[in-house]
């Protein structure tokens, strides 16, 4: 489906993705920046991507990879993982987080984001270099071991953000060695 795009963002990759797509208002969002912007923007934004009126384009420059082999720009995870969080908050919205080569050309990558926005069924993580479009998915592997730490009497464990997921199930193995739980978020 054709999907109008606007740019939010700002740095050399940001600035190409605006003469690409230079509107300011649209039904995706191609952020370029750090976590804490798309945060903003996510939460100032939060109606319009709970009813699927807006979705998101977060743009990496990893490598193409999302660091599975090298992470070229390590600290951008978090905007990966910021995006995974909000695919989940938000089911209705268009959600994904696609990491480009930053030794690429600029022409190149911006031709990247336009074919990903094409692409309109696929896992949130998604990557783009001059080899391909690779798709990340979560495998079960198992423990690696199945040892349980054991706590210092009296231990204090301080949790933050959700206690739901694999958080829930750390928490859950601990419990029997009854530390002194602490849950924020």
């Amino acid at each position: 489906p054709a999907r109008s795009a606007f740019v939010v963002g700002h740095g050399a990759l940001a600035e190409a993705l605006r003469h690409k797509w230079p509107h300011s208002s649209g039904d995706i969002a191609v952020f370029a920046g750090p976590a804490r912007e798309l945060f903003l923007f996510a939460h100032s934004r939060a109606a319009d991507l709970d009813a699927g009126r807006l979705g998101i384009l977060a743009v990496t420059e990893m490598g193409g990879h999302h660091g599975i082999d090298r992470a070229v720009h390590p600290e951008q995870g978090g905007t990966t993982g910021l995006a995974k969080a909000l695919a989940a908050e938000f089911p209705k919205a268009w959600v994904r987080a696609l990491d480009l080569d930053a030794e690429e050309d600029i022409a190149p990558r911006v031709r990247h984001a336009d074919a990903e926005l094409k692409v309109d069924r696929s896992l949130v993580e998604v990557g783009r270099n001059a080899k391909g479009r690779i798709v990340v998915r979560t495998i079960e592997a198992g423990t690696t071991d199945t040892k349980i730490p054991t706590l210092a009497p009296h231990s204090v464990i301080l949790v933050t953000g959700g206690a739901r997921g694999i958080t829930a199930e750390i928490l859950k193995a601990l419990a029997p060695q009854k530390p002194i739980l602490i849950l924020l978020g």
